[in-house]
């Protein structure tokens, strides 16, 4: 995992954060209703309960795309979620996958690749990194379709 984040939507944010009176009055009166325009990306971190759960899914996806069309997903992607506030308790719930390279640039602002790599990569850089590494090794053909 290198990095998370969270969508900013125009109009879903700015509704949220007026009074229920007010919301109420646009959606009933004004019909105004959320169109989920997204404006950008704000980088965020995972609950540390959620950590395991996270990479759960992640390993499960990248099975499944294997047994579907072999070698699988072998480059960056994205699972777009949900999390389920509980009770019994907090879940993650995968409603899209993103098979390319997330646009996202908050993902290095997290600290997820500096756990892994030592220092804060955004996914242009990482991807770089496995290119480099590959061609070193003379292994570029098991990293590219």
């Amino acid at each position: 995992m290198v990095g998370t984040d969270t969508r900013r939507q125009t109009d879903l944010e700015g509704i949220l954060k007026l009074p229920v009176n007010r919301q109420k009055e646009l959606l009933e009166n004004e019909k105004i209703y959320p169109q989920y325009e997204e404006a950008g990306h704000i980088a965020v971190t995972i609950l540390e309960s959620l950590l395991e759960p996270a990479f759960e899914i992640g390993e499960k996806f990248l099975d499944a795309s294997r047994k579907i069309i072999p070698p699988g997903v072998i480059g960056p992607f994205a699972l777009q979620t949900a999390i389920t506030p509980g009770p019994p308790k907090k879940e993650i719930i995968v409603f899209d996958v993103s098979p390319r390279m997330p646009g996202s640039p908050g993902i290095s602002a997290t600290p997820y690749s500096n756990y892994l790599f030592g220092q804060s990569l955004s996914m242009g850089r990482r991807v770089a990194m496995e290119i480099k590494e590959a061609i070193r090794l003379n292994k570029l053909k098991q990293i590219t379709t």
